[in-house]
């Protein structure tokens, strides 16, 4: 799991770097990446029946990308990217959640800090 949190950070990076400097090819080969790792993740915590169709709509939103036009010119596609993105770690995090019991809210945490100090 640290491996794949590495890859995702790495490309999230890429992702960065590559919307900084407007480079379509690199932004597209990073969101690839990303859809890539989010579905070997929900597959070894046995989401990939639950994620399905989120991950199919950010496969589609990645493969929306064109590597021979500039991000700007792009950029209702990049921000679908990111918002199915967000959809898919949104799903998996609840799912997650659901599944071990889920853990103590914000409020609840600080409410047991401030018993314990």
């Amino acid at each position: 799991m640290q491996t794949q949190q590495q890859q995702f950070e790495q490309s999230l990076s890429q992702l960065q770097q590559a919307e900084e400097q407007n480079q379509p090819q690199a932004f597209n080969e990073a969101a690839n990446n990303v859809v890539n790792l989010l579905s070997s993740m929900a597959q070894q915590v046995n989401l990939d029946q639950q994620l399905n169709q989120p991950l199919q709509n950010l496969q589609q939103s990645a493969e929306q990308l064109q590597v021979d036009q500039p991000l700007a010119q792009q950029e209702q596609q990049v921000r679908d990217f990111f918002n199915q993105a967000e959809q898919v770690l949104s799903q998996m995090s609840q799912n997650l959640q659901q599944a071990t019991g889920g853990g103590p809210t914000e409020g609840q945490q600080q409410q047991d800090e401030g018993i314990s100090q």
